[in-house]
């Protein structure tokens, strides 16, 4: 996908709007295409609308026409930019340097899908490993439990090592379901991670599709 090419289509015109918004060039005199103009219509800041040989400078980033000496519109220059489109200007080139950022990194949706789940089958395999040593360290504690329990029925003491073994057990199982619980966390957190991207890049490509670029 070409991110520049996306936005230079579909911003172009609203860029081009915005940039003649910033033109003060009355002030200093018109440049050489108008050099025939004699007048500018412009509306003060308390709404009336005046004529005049140069727009004052409080009347500046209203807007202005550009008026021949017959009164003729040669052209119109658009207001300045206000404070929430000069903010969202800002918000769409972040937003632009970001989706570039993006698509260096995943050229589809489907990239970041898969990049995403290769994370999570790593883990998987980690969860699997724990998951196994945890069925043995059971079969072992049922083993000496049953060995336990023998010796109480005919009335013996437990082997001291038998019950270290047994606490050994147990806390390599309570371990073990920690760390399967914290790669839980962690799948969950890459899951969370790379859905963001993931959703702007189905945007952008629904975008380009639409835009048939």
């Amino acid at each position: 996908m070409n991110i520049s090419k996306f936005y230079s289509k579909v911003g172009s015109v609203a860029l081009i709007c915005i940039g003649l918004g910033f033109s003060h060039f009355a002030l200093a005199g018109p440049p050489s295409s108008e050099r025939q103009a004699m007048y500018y219509r412009y509306t003060m800041p308390d709404g009336r609308t005046e004529v005049g040989r140069q727009v004052p400078a409080s009347a500046v980033d209203l807007g202005y026409e550009v008026l021949d000496k017959r009164m003729r519109l040669i052209r119109k220059v658009k207001p300045a930019p206000t404070a929430e489109e000069l903010a969202m200007k800002q918000k769409k080139a972040t937003q632009r340097e970001s989706d570039e950022k993006l698509l260096q990194t995943f050229a589809t949706s489907q990239d970041a899908e898969r990049a995403r789940d290769r994370k999570i089958a790593a883990l998987d395999v980690i969860v699997n490993i724990s998951k196994g040593n945890i069925a043995r360290l059971n079969l072992e504690y049922e083993t000496l439990a049953a060995l336990a329990a023998a010796k109480l029925r005919r009335g013996q003491e437990v082997p001291e090592h038998v019950q270290v073994n047994m606490s050994s057990i147990e806390r390599q199982i309570q371990e073990a379901e920690l760390h399967i619980e914290s790669k839980e966390t962690e799948k969950q957190t890459i899951y969370d991670s790379y859905q963001p991207d993931i959703v702007r890049l189905k945007e952008l490509e629904a975008a380009t599709s639409q835009a048939g670029l």
